[in-house]
């Protein structure tokens, strides 16, 4: 609506492309989760800038005349709109943005001169406006150093079991197989959507457990810490550990490979119910995408 009443309006819908892009997300997240010490900062250096001011106002107002004769430092409002406009951009700080006046070297006028741009470059130009600059930079490496991080556990560490990759190739069957067969995060999506597709009359007794589960956001319901392949690679226990939990182990196992074989059946009914309604919507059959 704005954009209908004046054309100013429209650059601003360049900013859409913000969302679509992670690395502008992050620095927006990494100035937003910083914004408490970023202002605090900004406070300070306006403060101090004010302080210069006021001191440049009391004893050096001949130096902000500067092109055209205009008095740049006629009160304190305008001796401070100066000193932070001028000094912040100025490469030597308000010193170089100010007029150069010919005084005697040794005088008092000289010295006040001189230790005004100097601590004023020092303290606003070399170290808050660099303080600032780096909790910015330090805001956006913490922030790739969790990604980073992140991504090396996604790719070191089951997402579904838990299992670090050097158990898995070391135990069981193998990192890649474990993740794209055994415990693929694609097929649990796919089964937690397709439960929640059916209605309360259609769910059988496995299916109404996790579903509960899932809606109370609890997750253990997965095997975590479980993987099939690790378990039948273990070595045998000892003769008097094995023969006391042979029945418990056999009973447990044959229910959890029933639970597998059910929830395995499941996902390839609910892959081709997909494939069904994708040929019906296309008029014509469809590749395999799951």
């Amino acid at each position: 609506m704005v954009g209908l009443t004046h054309y100013l309006a429209y650059p601003f819908l360049l900013l859409t492309i913000v969302p679509s892009w992670s690395v502008l997300r992050n620095i927006i997240r990494a100035l937003f989760n910083n914004a408490r010490q970023i202002m605090q900062t900004i406070v300070l250096i306006i403060v101090i800038i004010y302080l210069y001011s006021v001191w440049g106002f009391q004893y050096l107002r001949e130096s902000f005349v500067m092109e055209n004769d205009v008095d740049n430092c006629s009160d304190l409002l305008n001796c401070f709109a100066t000193s932070f406009s001028r000094g912040l951009r100025a490469f030597g700080g308000i010193g170089d943005a100010l007029t150069a006046n010919a005084v005697n070297h040794g005088s008092s006028e000289y010295w006040g001169r001189y230790w005004y741009d100097l601590t004023a470059f020092l303290i606003i130009n070399g170290l808050l406006l660099c303080l600032l600059w780096g909790i910015i930079m330090d805001a956006l490496s913490e922030m790739q150093r969790e990604r980073n991080s992140i991504h090396q556990e996604f790719n070191s560490i089951c997402f579904v079991c838990g299992i670090n990759k050097f158990e898995l190739e070391t135990k069981g069957r193998g990192w890649k197989r474990h993740i794209q067969e055994e415990h693929s995060v694609a097929d649990y999506m796919c089964y937690l959507i397709y439960i929640d597709e059916k209605t309360k009359t259609e769910l059988n007794s496995l299916e109404t457990y996790v579903k509960k589960r899932k809606d109370v956001h609890a997750v253990d319901f997965f095997p975590i810490g479980k993987a099939m392949s690790v378990r039948e690679k273990e070595p045998a226990r000892d003769s008097l550990g094995s023969a006391a939990g042979q029945n418990a182990s056999t009973t447990g196992g044959n229910v959890r490979v029933e639970g597998i074989e059910e929830l395995r059946g499941m996902i390839i009914e609910m892959r081709e119910q997909i494939r069904d309604l994708k040929t019906h919507i296309n008029g014509a059959p469809v590749a395999q995408v799951l």
